[in-house]
């Protein structure tokens, strides 16, 4: 089946802008010791600007910074001269290319870019979602999961979600990563066409020749450093500490070949290499004869007035985005709910916490005292495991596999984020934990108990939950660590008296079933009605809002 080919069309002139559109300023940035960047500062202007540098030279930390991603400790990043962690609306006007892997599972190329579309508020989603696939060559009608392509296939459908909201500045991380020779070319070409229509275009790499493709700008990172910036032939001929190659091609395959004329220190002792036409070749490399000029630490700075965009056409990439936030909230709130269900609801987690309601149930039936079966099964078992992981996958799964980036790199509020996190995690935990719960109530057939086990159960549920989407935001371990305080805190500390207990969750929740069942000998029935039912809410919701102050200092990977 034929892709469609990018709609190209003629460039308007855009006038030069005297802000540049990134500006980085003194720039540092370490992790417990470690200094990944140190001391950077530059200014990138309209046009293909590439990143060089080995592995662990601080590239992919300077690019998250750039996009908002990773607060700098030191120094400032500036988009279009604005905080992109400080004013979300900038990021409208971004567009990344992840270096990670992680794509939303069980959603199509053509969905995954409509979520992107949608968030950053654009006009007709599909539509654009639509274009941005044929751009990089995708059949937008594919309806095969993303996690089911190949890494290139893959790689593709990043750029495209990058390319759907028209973006003025472009971040693209390693980006011809996993890609065939074939769509290496094409995407070198794209990439070079966008910076030609004057967008500014930041691409990263550790392979000189990639760098060489992309255009002439060139800055050098090593060892967290900025070690040289400006034009790539500048910077390649300070390079003479490093063998240069050189290859000469004669009409008549030659066994020996005389080479004074190419100049003092070149042997003569050079291999033949045929090539593919058949005739003679020879490859060897040598060292530079002239290393007089070498400076430890040399930049080839090429400042000065911005470079001019060249002549070009224009690359079609979908239409207008509105400026601030993504959108109404009930439908921004929706549209973030429904994408972390998808990475949140996975069959195991269903059928496991199906089987243990059932048994709930069948306990309920066979043993005679109901309320032993709600306080043990349900708020003491069910409930808080089902919380802990629910909650601690809603936003913890997105951190771990870096598909947080694809929501955090929007212009929209990140406390919906918080708030469709907390939502999606009760809306499994009501028919995964609590229902069954109620029903194991209403086997018994008390209904002053059924009242008691919804009150309770729901209570619960709401202060679990918000509890482990906040775990699940501090750590990495949230899974191990929020066990360690059901068995630790739940089942053993807070059961040493009144004072312990006012911090345990289960312990209010067993005293709102106590209390509405009047029976105010049971364990752990400390507090009064009223008491437990505001600590367990009012908490709940303490723990949301804390959750939400984490999203402004948080690191996305």
């Amino acid at each position: 089946m034929s892709v469609p080919t990018p709609d190209v069309r003629p460039r308007a002139a855009v006038p030069p802008s005297p802000v540049p559109p990134v500006a980085v300023r003194n720039v540092s940035m370490w992790f417990k010791g470690l200094v990944a960047v140190s001391d950077v500062s530059f200014d990138i202007w309209p046009g293909v600007t590439a990143v060089l540098g080995p592995n662990g030279a601080g590239k992919s930390t300077l690019l998250r910074m750039l996009c908002g991603l990773a607060p700098p400790d030191l120094g400032t990043v500036r988009l279009h001269g604005v905080d992109p962690r400080a004013r979300t609306e900038v990021l409208a006007t971004v567009g990344l290319v992840p270096q990670q892997e992680g794509i939303f599972p069980r959603m199509t190329a053509r969905r995954f870019v409509t979520l992107a579309a949608t968030l950053c508020g654009l006009d007709d989603p599909d539509a654009s979602a639509r274009r941005a696939l044929a751009t990089v060559e995708m059949d937008p009608d594919d309806t095969r999961p993303v996690d089911s392509y190949s890494k290139g296939m893959r790689q593709r459908v990043k750029v495209a979600q990058a390319l759907v909201n028209d973006p003025s500045i472009i971040v693209a991380d390693e980006p011809l990563n996993g890609l065939d020779p074939r769509q290496r070319l094409r995407m070198v070409d794209l990439f070079r066409a966008l910076g030609a229509e004057g967008r500014t275009v930041v691409v990263s790499s550790h392979v000189l020749d990639e760098v060489e493709r992309f255009g002439s700008r060139v800055l050098v990172m090593a060892q967290g450093r900025l070690a040289a910036e400006g034009d790539f032939h500048g910077i390649r001929a300070l390079m003479d500490d490093r063998p240069h190659l050189l290859r000469l091609r004669a009409d008549r395959v030659r066994t020996r070949l005389d080479v004074a004329r190419v100049g003092a220190g070149a042997r003569s002792d050079l291999a033949r290499r045929p090539d593919r036409a058949g005739r003679g070749g020879l490859r060897r490399p040598f060292p530079f004869p002239d290393r007089a000029h070498r400076r430890t630490g040399r930049r080839a700075v090429a400042r000065g007035h911005p470079a001019r965009r060249r002549p070009g056409e224009r690359v079609s990439v979908p239409g207008r985005c509105r400026t601030g936030v993504g959108g109404p909230f009930v439908t921004e709130l929706t549209i973030l709910s429904r994408t972390i269900l998808s990475v949140v609801c996975t069959r195991a987690r269903i059928v496991g916490f199906v089987l243990v309601g059932v048994v709930e149930v069948v306990v309920a039936v066979v043993v005679s005292s109901g309320v032993d079966t709600v306080d043990r099964f349900g708020l003491m078992l069910l409930i808080p495991i089902a919380a802990l992981v629910f909650g601690t996958a809603s936003m913890g799964d997105a951190i771990e596999d870096g598909t947080y980036v694809y929501l955090w790199l929007r212009p929209i509020r990140r406390w919906r984020i918080t708030v469709a996190a907390y939502l999606v995690t009760l809306a499994m935990v009501v028919p995964m934990a609590v229902l069954p719960t109620v029903v194991a109530a209403g086997v018994a057939g008390d209904t002053r108990l059924l009242g008691a086990a919804v009150l309770a159960a729901s209570a619960a549920a709401v202060a679990y939950s918000a509890l482990f989407v906040l775990l699940g935001q501090l750590t990495q371990r949230a899974l191990i660590w929020g066990i360690c305080y059901l068995l630790i805190w739940e089942q053993f500390i807070a059961r040493g008296g009144k004072g312990l207990g006012l911090l345990s969750v289960h312990s209010h929740a067993a005293s709102l079933l106590a209390r509405t069942m009047g029976m105010t000998r049971m364990t752990l029935a400390y507090y009064s009605r009223p008491v437990s039912f505001a600590v367990l809410v009012v908490g709940a919701w303490c723990l949301v809002a804390l959750s939400a102050l984490r999203q402004r200092s948080m690191i996305v990977a």
